[in-house]
This record gives structure tokens, sequence and C-alpha cells, in this order.
């Protein structure tokens, strides 16, 4: 390529980004109006989009004409020395007048075109002449901005080498547990460093924390572990390769202000993104706490170098305790901003726009929105929310059991119901859920504030003259809440009851457990009611389910340590049970499960039956017990799927046969947010890890296919 067609092309490319970029980021701005401050990914994703049109729209301008510069150089050409001839004076010749066209073959409205075209190319080409300016401009500016990024790489490659020391070998081991816990495959190297005040993660193929030395004296313990699982998060989610992107962009597009604007909210969706990443895990107290202590210590840091204190503090801890979900009418602004991102694309990229527009022409104007099930799950009867490929699917392993069991599938964020499969059992009929309902003691001793002094797992505790052994193969080395869910260890839960009941009484644990969808028959009572308005909509099946019949005795020691095992205390539906995980997976709000497709669309306001930080640290259990605790022969299950599940097993041994297995866990999405609700009973199939958490990995690989 010629140095005339390079300025040519890389000068109009620079024009057309004047306005192409402009009209881009008023497409992102409007699409990111419509779109929820809580859903960071998309948000994220939109502006990462909308950076790399800007760039695509001026590499795309600047390869269409340069295809068409030799012309246009010819033709310039050719002007300039039609003018410089017109410069000379010529003999006088005289006029022609029979050549000159009749006044009717005149049209106006092409004159007026043709007059318009030639005052387009005057202009172009007073345009053109500062091209040659106009480029050298922009390439210093480029190179300059280059320089700026090679120096930072410079700075961030000094960091991981001076100033640094090895950390304690306490600060290796944490590093290393939340790596396995957050899921990041690749080895994280963690240094304390004396140039950096806050923990700073650098690199991509060989990441480094760093650990600023005043950290050790500067923040807690907590603080810190929260802080290194932000980084981690960093690492999990490539952010440092895109950040180099970003970078190049930056420096390609250093003339717009668009362009600054639209990294400026890559970097806040960034910083937004693995917040809830943090707090999914941990919870949003602790963390707010953590990000305010290091407000205190916040430095400058290279460009290049990615950090817990990026973005604004105050926005992000707004954000983070605001728990009100406002539902804007999104749907208009976020159609002119995909029609303006659209236009963006299909006007400027080189060919095909024609054709694109012609393509998207035949579409319908108003498409239906996708409903669970598409493709292969079309709904039996529109009015019902039941997926009949899942449905089929869940009969089928049923069916295929001597003892039957009972399946249920619902949507967490609507209450919808996919599946409500059941042979050989009644999802209707109440059964112990042995230690599934260790996630109902864990719900009550989080909302109750209670922190992890005296969960202790012991191999046996002994209780109102009678011996409770755990089968944990941790032992007594399993301690806390978190753990005691992993391990499902019983002697932890039995001291977790035993605690209650000294905090609340048979009085207060009756209220809690009725606030949070299990609620208890009074003394005297007659027990095994239905529930009459447990469904919501229309379309509810005529038989209710029975209501939970939580026996709570005269407040005796082995009384209350048998309803820490969910055994002969505790009976509940799976129905009952399905609808508590939902309310986990939605944040700590309930909703009426529904078999109506109408009531699914617009689902009522649910009510909240546990804070939204107990909802996440149980979530975090949940999935930690697939991962590495009493259901990981489930993950193998998953194969290659980008989703993951998480929940709780339980087991009921019986006299004389084989014991029942309880699986009541959450699927997750690629992105990890809970979707579904799966809850599998199936009797005498043996320890809840095996088959009934196989089965649920089943389903969820097939929900991964949903829309």
């Amino acid at each position: 390529m010629s140095r005339d067609v390079l300025v040519f092309s890389a000068g109009w490319a620079l024009v057309h980004s004047l306005w192409q970029c402009t009209l881009i980021a008023l497409g992102m701005r409007i699409a990111l109006a419509a779109v929820p401050a809580r859903a960071a990914a998309a948000r994220y994703w939109l502006c990462c989009a909308g950076l790399a049109l800007m760039l695509a729209s001026a590499a795309a301008t600047a390869i269409t004409t340069a295809r068409g510069a030799p012309a246009a150089l010819r033709a310039a050409s050719a002007a300039a020395e039609a003018r410089a001839a017109a410069a000379v004076p010529a003999a006088p010749r005289p006029p022609r007048l029979e050549r000159a066209a009749p006044l009717a073959a005149l049209r106006p409205a092409a004159v007026a075109l043709g007059g318009a075209r030639a005052a387009w190319d005057d202009a172009a080409r007073g345009v053109e002449r500062w091209f040659p300016a106009l480029v050298t401009l922009w390439a210093l500016g480029a190179a300059l901005f280059s320089a700026r990024l090679w120096g930072g790489w410079l700075l961030v490659r000094r960091l991981v080498r001076v100033g640094v020391a090895p950390p304690p070998a306490t600060l290796v081991a944490t590093l290393e547990r939340l790596r396995r816990r957050i899921g990041v495959s690749r080895p994280v190297r963690l240094l304390m460093s004396a140039r950096v005040h806050v923990p700073t993660v650098i690199g991509w193929l060989r990441p480094v924390v760093l650990l600023p030395v005043s950290a050790l004296t500067g923040l807690t313990p907590r603080q810190l572990e929260l802080l290194i699982l932000h980084e981690l998060a960093h690492v999990r989610r490539h952010d440092h390769l895109v950040a180099v992107l970003q970078a190049v962009a930056e420096a390609a597009l250093f003339h717009h202000p668009a362009a600054w604007w639209a990294s400026g909210r890559i970097r806040e969706a960034r910083e937004h993104c693995c917040d809830d990443l943090v707090t999914s895990l941990e919870g949003v107290r602790d963390y707010v706490d953590a990000l305010a202590s290091m407000e205190a210590v916040r430095i400058r840091r290279p460009a290049l170098a990615l950090a817990a204190d990026g973005a604004s503090l105050l926005g992000r801890v707004r954000r983070l305790v605001d728990a009100r979900a406002p539902r804007p009418s999104s749907a208009p602004r976020l159609a002119a901003g995909g029609v303006l991102l659209a236009a963006a694309a299909l006007l400027f990229l080189p060919g095909g726009g024609r054709a694109a527009v012609d393509a998207g022409a035949q579409a319908p104007a108003h498409p239906r929105p996708a409903r669970a099930g598409a493709p292969g799950c079309a709904p039996a009867s529109p009015a019902s929310t039941l997926c009949p490929a899942l449905v089929e699917a869940a009969e089928g392993a049923l069916s295929a059991r001597a003892a039957g069991g009972v399946v249920l599938v619902q949507d967490v964020r609507t209450g919808a119901v996919l599946v409500n499969s059941a042979a050989g059992a009644a999802a209707t009929e109440t059964e112990a859920p042995g230690s599934v309902w260790k996630l109902v003691l864990a719900t009550l001793w989080w909302d109750q504030g209670l922190g992890d002094d005296g969960v202790r797992c012991t191999p046996e505790i002994r209780v109102g003259g009678q011996t409770i052994r755990t089968v944990s193969p941790s032992g007594p080395r399993a301690a806390g809440v978190h753990e005691m869910l992993v391990v499902s260890c019983n002697t932890s839960a039995v001291r977790m009851a035993l605690g209650l009941r000294e905090r609340l009484g048979p009085a207060g644990l009756a209220r809690e457990l009725s606030r949070i969808g299990f609620p208890v028959a009074a003394p005297g009572a007659a027990a095994g009611g239905r529930d009459d308005a447990f469904w919501a909509g229309a379309a509810a099946p005529a038989t209710s389910p029975r209501r939970p019949d939580v026996a709570l005795g005269d407040g005796d020691a082995a009384g209350w340590a048998a309803l820490g095992l969910g055994n002969r205390s505790v009976r509940v539906t799976p129905l009952h049970l399905s609808r508590f995980v939902q309310s986990i997976g939605n944040g700590g709000v309930m909703l009426a499960p529904t078999l109506d497709a109408s009531v699914a669309a617009a689902p009522p306001d649910g009510r909240r039956v546990m804070t939204a930080e107990t909802a996440a640290r149980l979530r975090s259990a949940m999935l930690d017990v697939v991962r590495r605790g009493t259901a990981a022969k489930a993950a193998r299950a998953l194969g290659g799927s980008a989703w993951r599940l998480g929940g709780k097993t339980g087991t009921l041994a019986h006299p004389g046969r084989r014991e029942d297995g309880w699986f009541a866990g959450l699927a997750f999405d690629a992105v990890g947010a809970p979707r579904y609700s799966v809850v599998v009973y199936l009797p005498e199939a043996g320890n809840g890890g095996g088959e009934p958490a196989r089965l649920a990995a089943n389903l969820t690989t097939r929900l991964a296919a949903l829309p």
C-alpha cells in the first residue's frame, strides 16, 4: 500500500470516527439506561462490545476507503490538472449553440442532485488536503499513548521484581484455599510489596497478587481475605487480558471522548462484576467494611494493574447495600439502543450492509419472548409452565426405578414449576428431609447473627442419654456452619439445634420456622392438614401439599437433637423444600410456586424469608457441597457444561431396606447466577450424594440448553 493510499484511508477513518463513535456511544448510553445496575455482567459485556465496535467501525472505514483510494486519488489528480489548465488562457472559439441541450430536457431534480454532489466533492477534496497533517498528528498522539502503555508495562514488571518479599505461610495457604474455592485452575503467586498500598493483581498467563506490607497491620485477616478474593475474581474472569486490549483501543481512539467514556464504564462494570462474585460467596456486610478500610490507603497505580480499589468506592458501596430492585420500563430505550448499535455496525462495516438490512426487514417486528423449553421444549399447553422435554427426562429416570421418586424443578426468579414429576411417591406428601434440613438450621443460625463459636464437628456427642455420631470424613477438623453443610456433620447440627433452643425456645423456633415457610402446628392441633394457599394461579393442581410437620415436643434435649438431624422430628413435602431452595436462589425472597404461565410472566411480589447475606452464604456452602463435599461425585456428571450445581444431600436410614436419598440444590448459569431450584427425592437410592445428586446434575445440563 502506497503512502498516499495509507494517508487517504486513515484520514477518512479519523473523520468518520467523529460521528461513528458518537452514535455508538449514544446507543450504549441508551442501552445502559435500560439494563439494571445490578446486572453487572450484562453491562460489562455491553460496554466492551461498544468499545470494540468503535474500533471496528474505524478499521472497517479505513479498509473500505483504501479499496476505493486509487480511483479517488486519480480523480483528484485529474481535477488538479484541469484547474491548472483552466488557469492558462485559451484562444477564443465560436460558440456551438447547436450542441446545447434543449431547455425542455433539463430536469430540476437532476440539476439539484448534481449540484449537491459537486458541492460534496469540493468539500471532500477540501478536507482531504488536510489529511497529511491530520494523520501525522494522530500518529504522534497514538505513539505517545503507546509509549505510555509500554511504560506502564515496564512499571508493572518492575513491581513484581523490586521491593517484594515472600509472604507468610498462612497467607499462601489462604490464597490457595480461595483459589480452589473460586475455581481458578492456574497457579497464582503471592508476594508482599512495599510499592503498593492495596492488594493488586498483575499478569494474565502467570498472575501475581501483590499484598502491601502495611496490610498485615492496617487490615484485619477477614478484610484481607475478602480483598484477595476480589483479586482472584479478576484472574478468574481474565480481566488483565481485557485490560490490555482495552488500553490498545484507548491508544488508537485517544482523539475521541466517547472512547474514553466507554473505557471508563468498562472499568466500573469490571469492578462491579468482581464485587458481585465476592458478595455471592461471602455476603455484603464484611466486604463493604473491607472496602471502607481499604479506602484509607488508596494510591494511584499503573493502568495495567488491577486492584480492589478501582472505580468509585461510594458508588460501589451504594450499589452493594441498596437492596431495592427497580423495574424500569426498559423496552423502548433498549430497542432504541439496539437499533443505533445495529445501524452503526451495518452502515460502517464493509459490504453486506444492504443485505443485512433487507434480511432484517423480513424478521417479525415483535418476536415472541422466548420461554423455558425452546427448542424442543414447546409447552404442551400455552397456559402451563411445565417443560415437556424436562418432564419426559425426569419421568424416564423415575420410571426406571422400582421405588420411584420425586423430581421438582422451579425457576427461582418467577416461581414457575418446570418439572413436577412423581412415581411411587408423592410430592404432596411429607417425608423426613434428613440432612437437607441442615440448610434450615443454617438459615435460622445466620439470620440470628450467630457465629461459628461452638459449632464443632466431633466424632460423637452424647445428648439426652443417647450417643449421636457423625459420618463426616473430616471428623473434628471441620468447624463452623459452612463446613457443617459441606461435610454434613451431624454433631455440629445437634450443637446448633441445642443452641437455637437456648436462644429462641420452642415458641420462638416455631415462629422462625413459620417465617421461612415451614409452619409448625400449635400444640394439640391435628397435624397433616393441607396447605391450600401453597400454589399461585388458576393452573394449580386440585391436590394441595400437606403442611410440614415439625414436632418440637416439650423442649427436651433428645427431641431437639432429633430436630437437628431432620429425621423423626421433622417431616416436609418435596414441594415445600423446593420453595425454600427457590428463596435461597432468589436472594432470600420466597415466591409461591405456580404452574400458571400468566402468573410466571408477571409474578407477584414475594416475601423475604431470610436476609440476602444469609442466602449468599447458603449458596456458597451449597456450591462447596458439590465441589468438595458430600455431593462431589455429582460434579463429574456435569461434564463440560459451563453451568454449575450447588446443593445439600440427605440420607435416611430404614431398618431392613436401603436408605432414602435426597438432593436439594440450585442450578447456576455460566455467569454464576442461580437460575433453577432442583429437588430430587429417591426412596431406596442410598446416599443422597450418589444417585439423587447425579440425577440433579443431569437435569442441570439439560437446563443449560434452555434460553
